[in-house]
């Protein structure tokens, strides 16, 4: 019967299992299951056809597609990435899946994905923001709750295929999402009842693709086979956690079974945290500490020999009674997160412990034990997201949990949202809940194994309940960011190979024209007149065909943009349907998506002359600037870097950078922002300081400087810190706000690579860190957030605490950190360290003086005896200006402070009421300050490569007049003449000589020396907007 099942492959070779005894015996008792299944109906099995057989042990899979995926990127849903494979990871995760041949997959979609799908004459627009397609209101209430397949009027089925790589699925969108558990309690209610019902329904979670590789066992298949063996009503999976519990789905065992499948939001927890809607605390917590104090007393009177273990069970089955949403096993352990922990922490120790310790363990908790050159380690298990369930009782449950909805306030909630009103009466049960991150109703698919058990005992009293637990051990985990899609890929294309996608033949037309582009605008348009869903496949079409030309590119880009271009004149208006924000959707979502498929070459960037540039630019700017771009940066950033690498010595390097850097706006606005010219500068500048044989750092600094030392950064500035103050950084932390690319905060994260994972780096930056800077947790927030948590450790110092937990969630930035600070070891032997502007101080003006608050936490700090590091690119004397005369005139005790300053080149150290200074680098030669000069005024020629209407915004920093002469607070006179190719000459300055009442008149941008050892270039703005009245 193998013929069925895996197309007549051998049933424990496509396990893929490492434990074949283990996948010999789940296939054993499948075909064992399978044949008296048929035997007691009087089948014979030899008479089975592929269709018989899948209606009476058919599985359906339900593909979770409905979650937004921001994390990965808003431009690209990650089910929908392909890194290149020529396949969607929600195909390859369909595919990686155990699949019934004659059985439709069932995909639960939100309006994002179904937007793809979707006829153009159903959509009304193109949302830049999220990267969506808007569907029409009145489509979205026609399809809602229904169940879609391709045949449907508003699906394009060339659409289907190119994203799930089949076109016989089922859709379904449910408009009020209750998490995946209730998400798919409506649809298996729905299949039932229109005659789509199946024997089985598994769960397939659409970022999974990484379960298409060879390597990883066939989880989902021996799942499957475990459930017909016919003892089991539900399989889930499980694997190693590797120590890994926090925020992932854990276990409860009784008796060495399966209790409870459980996220650890719905764990009881006994401990606050950052999470505003944290409803298991606020409703169970004191119920939580009342089982806990009753469950020690019996456990103390078990000891004593006052209760036997029937007194015992008894007990606890008043406790189950009385407090329903807890989870205690016959021998009173308590299924709670911080027992989870504690558990966690003594499996380090497994081989030490006595055989009673390990048993009583395994009774109560799921465990892996696994050999070892010492002896023998155990792990916690945690979900590895499978499971597989029988649909009749699946949807048997649906009238007794929706009673579950109205009566715990669900249902209320929900209507008067709809009203437009705000009633909150919601109660955490066994399956509904509150997304603690969120607020959101919210139910777990992992309840069903408790919802399952309860249900069972009720109905067969003293019964094993029928939900078994399969060892999925080294099970992959999903695509949640650029990394893993990234590593994914790799490993993908190692085992497949490079995969060629076929190229189209679109329109032959438009493939005869790709050499003219008047041409190609003319029959785009006339496409775009007749037919907008042939438009759409057209447009992706094209980037396919001219893949890897960047000749054709160039005509399609340029066609494209032009099409856009005549959308407003009459002639086309009128017969055009489609709405131009729709149009302008589909050619960037079309430009997102070849980037993603890696249809480009690093050519495109080497031949690109300054029309051209703009041309392109027109579409990669914003998407490279949105602010979650994620994934989609992270492909731009490999691009780039291969033409860097590729052409080193023919491409300027600013003919890119400009592209990356001249953002347009995610919405529709005409607002546009000034592109940042300092990358391009500074490339200049290494080159030009190459040749003088010494080594320098040259990074952007702030928001509109240059730094430039002798090879010192901050990594090297802590490594001082470290070694001059006896610090241990593994009892430190290090806060910081730019740790882009090239962000001066990034060097940081080496001394956490060179093996100390203890060492706590913390953003509190606007955006996230890159993809590539890991090791960082991103807290968002500024110098708000640093006072905060600072407020936090301090408050636990006072109260002489030695350990404490930061939790910090912000669900509308995808933010969910947990920092646990060892403050006895940080007292003892660590110590904080900051960067100034955007960390602890908003910007430059901001002091100590006028933001007494965080001066005051620092001094109570230093009081504390915490050793303190401040470490940034100003000068030393505006640093001492800005933070240690404040402390000093506020008695602060100094000792423990350490400032770093010029990048971290100049060390003071405030030792018995003495300031000691000392550089870490030599001094910068005046004739490398001249090789500076030379390329700031060479690029000052060229004005900077900035447009003119860039020019004009500069003009209003600057506050210059025509005549290129400014003004700006603290300096009366700004020479820019070089913004009318005037006579223009760079002032060397020192920073004494520009500070308070120094300063008279200095050029613009300048070259300030500091100390010696650091040389800056300012002032060159990040970012500016262009005044709206300027934009062509």
């Amino acid at each position: 019967m193998e013929e069925f099942i895996t197309d007549g492959k051998d049933l424990v070779e496509a396990q893929r299992s490492k434990n074949k005894k283990h996948a010999r015996k789940i296939a054993k008792e499948a075909l064992r299951g399978v044949y008296y299944h048929l035997k007691n109906r009087g089948i014979d099995w030899r008479e089975l056809t592929q269709e018989k057989f899948d209606k009476l042990f058919g599985v359906r899979q339900i593909v979770m597609a409905a979650g937004l995926g921001s994390r990965f990127s808003s431009l690209l849903h990650k089910a929908m990435a392909t890194g290149g494979t020529g396949n969607t990871n929600i195909e390859l995760a369909m595919k990686g899946a155990f699949q019934s041949p004659t059985i439709m997959p069932l995909v639960i979609v939100n309006p994002k994905i179904l937007g793809l799908v979707m006829k153009g004459k159903y959509l009304k627009g193109y949302n830049r923001e999220t990267g969506s397609f808007e569907i029409k209101q009145d489509v979205l209430e026609r399809v809602k709750y229904q169940l879609i397949d391709s045949k449907s009027q508003y699906i394009d089925m060339s659409m289907l295929r190119r994203y799930f790589g089949r076109d016989d699925i089922l859709l379904c969108y449910l408009p009020v999402p209750l998490g995946p558990g209730g998400d798919l309690l409506e649809v298996a209610k729905m299949l039932c009842e229109r005659g789509f019902k199946t024997p089985y329904i598994e769960i397939v979670y659409g970022e999974m693709s990484a379960s298409i590789l060879p390597e990883y066992t066939n989880t989902s298949l021996a799942a499957y086979l475990k459930i017909l063996g016919g003892d089991h009503v539900a399989v889930v999976g499980a694997k190693e956690s590797k120590g890994n519990i926090e925020f992932k789905g854990n276990f409860a065992f009784n008796k060495g079974r399966l209790a409870a499948h459980e996220d650890w939001e719905r764990i009881p927890h006994g401990y606050k945290n950052e999470y505003k809607f944290d409803r298991v605390l606020e409703q169970q917590g004191d119920n939580y500490r009342i089982i806990k104090d009753e469950l020690a007393y019996i456990q103390k009177q078990y000891e004593q020999g006052t209760l036997g273990n029937e007194q015992v069970r008894e007990k606890v089955q008043k406790l189950r009674e009385k407090y329903p949403y807890f989870v205690i096993s016959d021998e009173g352990e308590l299924f709670c997160q911080e027992k989870l922990q504690e558990i966690r922490d003594k499996l380090k120790n497994w081989s030490e412990m006595s055989d009673e310790e390990r048993e009583y363990i395994k009774r109560n908790y799921a465990v892996i034990e696994t050999r070892t050159e010492t002896g023998v380690a155990a792990d916690l298990m945690i979900s590895a997201n499978v499971a597989v369930f029988e649909t009749d009782v699946l949807a048997g449950f649906y009238d007794e949990l929706m009673k579950e909805f109205d009566e715990k306030g669900y249902k209320e909630y929900h209507e008067a949202l709809e009203r437009g009103e705000s009633v909150d009466n919601r109660k955490v049960g066994r399956f509904w809940g509150v997304d603690w991150k969120s607020g959101r109703s919210k139910a777990i698919v992992w309840s069903f194994s408790r919802i399952i058990k309860e249900w069972w005992s009720r109905e067969h009293p003293g019964e094993e309940t029928p939900v078994a637990l399969i060892d999925a051990t080294g099970a992959p985990s999903g695509i949640k960011n650029a990394e893993r899609q990234f590593e994914f890929i790799d490993r993908y294309k190692m085992v497949y190979g490079e995969r060629k996608e076929t190229k189209v033949e679109i329109d032959s037309k438009c493939s005869q024209i790709l050499t003219s582009r008047k041409e190609l605008k003319k029959e785009l348009l006339n496409i775009l007149e007749s037919d907008i869903d042939s438009y759409r496949k057209s447009v992706h079409d094209l980037f396919l065909v001219s893949k890897n030309n960047t000749e054709q590119q160039i005509i399609v880009f340029t066609a494209l943009k032009e099409v856009e271009k005549n959308l407003g004149e009459k002639n086309h208006t009128k017969k055009i349907k489609s709405p131009p924000e729709l149009i302008q959707g589909i050619h960037l979502n079309a430009v997102v998506e070849a980037i993603d498929r890696d249809y480009f070459d690093p050519e495109l960037i080497r031949v690109m002359d300054k029309a051209v540039k703009q041309v392109v630019a027109h579409y990669f700017s914003p998407l490279y600037n949105h602010l979650e771009a994620g994934y989609i940066r992270a492909k731009l950033d490999r691009l780039f870097s291969k033409a860097q690498e590729k052409f080193e010595r023919e491409v300027d390097v600013k003919e890119f950078m400009d592209i990356k850097n001249t953002p347009t706006p995610s919405g529709n606005q005409r607002v546009k922002i000034t592109h940042d010219v300092r990358p391009f500068l500074r490339e200049k500048v290494k080159k030009a300081l190459e040749k003088t044989g010494r080594t320098y750092f040259v990074r952007e600094g702030g928001f509109a400087s240059i730094d430039i030392n002798m090879g010192v950064d901050k990594a090297v500035a802590l490594t001082d810190f470290v070694k001059e103050e006896g610090i241990d950084l593994e009892a430190s932390i290090y806060f910081g706000d730019e740790f882009e690319l090239n962000g001066n905060d990034t060097p940081v994260t080496k001394l956490k690579k060179g093996g100390n994972s203890g060492f706590c780096v913390v953003s509190v930056g606007l955006l996230p860190p890159a993809d590539e800077v890991m090791g960082v947790e991103w807290v968002e927030g500024g110098p708000e957030r640093t006072k905060d948590i600072l407020k936090r450790i301090l408050e636990a110092l006072k109260s002489k605490k030695d350990m404490i937990a930061v939790n910090i969630a912000d669900d509308e930035k995808k933010i969910h950190v947990e920092m646990k600070i060892d403050l006895k070891g940080l007292r003892e032997r660590g110590g904080l360290m900051f960067d100034v502007d955007g960390t602890i101080l908003p910007r430059k003006e901001y002091t100590f003086r006028s933001n007494k608050e965080i001066r005051d936490i620092f001094g109570k700090l230093l009081g504390e005896g915490i050793r303190v590091g401040i470490i940034s690119g100003n000068s030393r004397i505006e640093q001492s200006s800005r933070i240690v005369q404040p402390l000093r005139e506020k008695g602060s005790n100094l000792e423990g402070l350490v400032l770093y300053a010029n990048g971290g080149a100049t060390r003071a150290a405030y030792k018995d009421g003495k300031e000691k200074v000392e550089n870490l680098t030599g001094s910068v030669p005046r004739e490398d300050i001249e090789v500076i000069r030379d390329v700031v005024e060479e690029c000052a020629r060229e004005q900077f490569g900035l447009s003119t209407e860039e020019l004009v915004a500069w003009r209003d920093f600057y506050g210059a007049g025509k005549d290129g002469i400014g003004k700006r607070e603290g300096f009366p006179e700004l020479d820019a003449r070089w913004m009318n190719k005037g006579e223009w000459i760079t002032d060397i300055v020192k920073v004494e000589d520009i500070t308070g009442e120094n300063i008279k008149r200095v050029s613009c941008p300048w070259i300030e020396v500091r100390d010696g050892v650091q040389v800056s270039i300012k002032l060159l703005p990040k970012r500016l907007e262009i005044p709206e009245d300027t934009v062509q």
